[in-house]
């Protein structure tokens, strides 16, 4: 399934060094790891410009990627699956949209195209998304989406000026959750929508440098979780651990997000020199953008094209309806999220 993407995916080889990323981006608390090979992409206003039509699908062979993520032998709700629909349906002719679950990780080599480190077993199923959303942005590019959330526009526009203005980008949030905001910032990075990345490019390098020394140094304690919660299979025994979410540690005494929070300072480094952007826009499930004036306050484009801001997706689990609507029908749920009814009950189905 991706093995063709694999042999293909890589970014515009520079002449000399990476000339896309400046040498001076530091990022505080960085590790020295064995460097990867990368590839670089253009400046802004290179090879690629936003003005050429169309201009970022010439980092891709073929449609760029959105993963979607499931992992865990838990059956997939109706407002997941509500969800995953939504993408496919309104993405699959302009992308090439793949729902990632445990079948997929069990042959990762072959159908994912990388190795999973030896560690990656003892996480549970939160932990080893945040771990795969650096592997696949960084081998693939494209996006990566959490599975409840649902896409509401066409995303190509909005592919094509992101991945040629910058690297790589994500989604802004108003949230004021320490690990996701900086002090003095109005937006955060959020984690449930991310993208687009140029595959291999330097951002994902660091990214993935990172993740691999944050597993070494977590191994340890991995190993020994194992021993003491073991699941049967070689891994950890997860089921109980939605008990202990509200002291924000998993049953290893991992903290809540410490697979990817971690990753933040480079984010806010690589931000702060123009070379991560915030191009997708979360709404919440009232159709409200959380960030219009947070947007227009710090210079950020509304939209594909400048215009007035735009609901590219919401995502349900903010809105505490994970849990609540997991049992409703996909038209109970559109006759709830009246948002959502465009892209997950087209009027044949109602």
């Amino acid at each position: 399934m991706l093995l063709s993407l694999l042999l293909a995916l890589l970014c515009t080889v520079p002449t000399s060094g990476s000339d896309f990323i400046p040498a001076h981006v530091e990022v505080e608390g960085e590790v020295e790891v064995e460097d990867e090979e990368v590839g670089s992409g253009d400046a802004p206003g290179g090879k690629g410009s936003a003005g050429d039509a169309k201009a970022g699908l010439s980092y891709f062979e073929g449609r760029p990627p959105i993963f979607i993520l499931w992992l865990g032998e838990a059956p997939i709700p109706t407002l997941h699956k509500g969800a995953i629909e939504s993408c496919k349906r309104l993405h699959g002719e302009d992308f090439d949209v793949q729902l990632i679950t445990d079948t997929e990780l069990a042959k990762s080599t072959e159908l994912l195209g990388f190795d999973l480190h030896r560690s990656f077993r003892y996480l549970s199923p939160v932990e080893q998304a945040d771990y795969l959303r650096s592997e696949l942005l960084y081998h693939h590019g494209g996006y990566v989406f959490e599975a409840d959330i649902y896409c509401l526009t066409p995303l190509l526009d909005n592919f094509d000026k992101a991945i040629t203005q910058y690297e790589a980008s994500g989604s802004a949030s108003a949230w004021q959750y320490p690990p996701l905001s900086k002090e003095g910032q109005g937006l955060a990075i959020d984690n449930n929508a991310m993208g687009p990345f140029r595959p291999k490019c330097e951002f994902a390098n660091k990214w993935r440098k990172l993740l691999h020394h944050k597993m070494a140094e977590l191994t340890p304690r991995l190993e020994m979780c194992g021993k003491t919660h073991p699941d049967g299979k070689g891994g950890v025994d997860h089921k109980d651990e939605h008990q202990q979410q509200h002291i924000f540690r998993t049953v290893c005494g991992l903290l809540w997000g410490e697979l990817i929070d971690f990753v933040k300072p480079a984010m806010w480094a690589f931000e702060e020199t123009a070379y991560f952007g915030k191009n997708l826009q979360m709404c919440d499930t009232y159709g409200q953008n959380f960030n219009v004036d947070a947007f227009q306050a710090n210079g950020y484009f509304a939209g594909a094209h400048g215009g007035p801001a735009t609901c590219d997706f919401v995502h349900v689990g903010a809105a505490h309806l994970a849990l609540d609507g997991k049992e409703l029908t996909i038209a109970e749920l559109c006759d709830h999220l009246p948002i959502i009814a465009p892209v997950a009950c087209p009027k044949q189905e109602l």
